[in-house]
This record gives C-alpha cells, sequence and structure tokens, in this order.
C-alpha cells in the first residue's frame, strides 16, 4: 500500500511539473511523446507545433528497484547546436513516513547540477497519504536549507484541501 501511493504521488508530481511547465507557454500547441522501459515513463519529449513540429522539452527518469522514481531530468532543445541542454533536476528520496523532492539546477561552467534550489518535504500518515509539505529554499552562502512554508492537509473524503502556514 505504502509504495503503491508513493508511486502514485510521483507520478502525479511529475505530471504536474510537466503541465505547469506547459502552460507558461498558453497560446501555443503541444505534441507529446512518452517512451517506456520495462512498462515504465523512461522519458518524455514536448514538441511545440505551430505548423511543423519544433521539439522544446525533454523529460528523462530514472526508477529505484522498487519502481519508484529517483530522479527527473528536465533539459530544454538548443536550436543553435541542435542538442538537448540540461535544465534542472528533481531528486527523489524516500522514508518510512515521509519523502522528500530536491530541485537544482544545471551549472553549465562545472557541468553538473549542483546548484540547490528548493526542497519539499512530505510527511505522510499511518496509510500512506499526505498529510503536509514542508517547502525549504537552499541559502548558498550559509549551506543550509531555510524553512520558508508549509502546507497541511486536511482529509476530506477522498480530496485534500491544503491551508498555508507562514
Amino acid at each position: 500500500m505504502k509504495t503503491t501511493f508513493v508511486k502514485t504521488v510521483a507520478l502525479a508530481i511529475m505530471m504536474l511539473t510537466g503541465l505547469t511547465g506547459a502552460n507558461l507557454f498558453a497560446g501555443n500547441k503541444y505534441v507529446v511523446n512518452y517512451e517506456t522501459e520495462n512498462n515504465r515513463v523512461s522519458s518524455k519529449i514536448v514538441y511545440i507545433y505551430n505548423g511543423s513540429l519544433q521539439q522544446h522539452m525533454k523529460y528523462n527518469y530514472s526508477y529505484d528497484i522498487d519502481g519508484r522514481v529517483i530522479e527527473k531530468e528536465s533539459l530544454k532543445w538548443n536550436k543553435e547546436n541542435q542538442e538537448w541542454t540540461p535544465y534542472y533536476i528533481n531528486t527523489f528520496s524516500y522514508r518510512e513516513t515521509s519523502f522528500v523532492i530536491d530541485f537544482a539546477v544545471w551549472n553549465p561552467k562545472d557541468k553538473v547540477y549542483n546548484q540547490q534550489k528548493a526542497r519539499n518535504v512530505y510527511q505522510m500518515n499511518e496509510e500512506s497519504n499526505p498529510v503536509s509539505c514542508a517547502q525549504y529554499i537552499w541559502k548558498g552562502d550559509s549551506e543550509t536549507w531555510n524553512f520558508i512554508n508549509k502546507i497541511n492537509y486536511q482529509e476530506s473524503g477522498n480530496i485534500y484541501a491544503s491551508s498555508e502556514i507562514k
């Protein structure tokens, strides 16, 4: 049950972050191609359609031995070089009663994802449903995670409502 719910939450987050990015470019039509391996999405390529298909974004997914998403890498299409350019990465880590999503951006100078930006920590209840999400932002000068917000979820049937605490 816990593994299934965590997989569902991770998939929902992947889909929501993909949709959020697509909505930033309202007015354009998008075509999405999913590539799969072993019955899992291994990558998603988003094309913009303006009379012809133009490559736009690519998302690569990595999984752990339990089938849970552990990385979602986002790449942008570079028209000049005609290649995919790293953009940002979400790293997922799982614990008994929580899971963490870290967000880091690509550092072109060092050619690695080493510029930490944000972290979300999701707490789960006994039924493996989310009860809260603590949001943090990376402070590079002090090399610490600074708490910025906590969202508590109140169960209302199968729908979760959020209330922000600042």
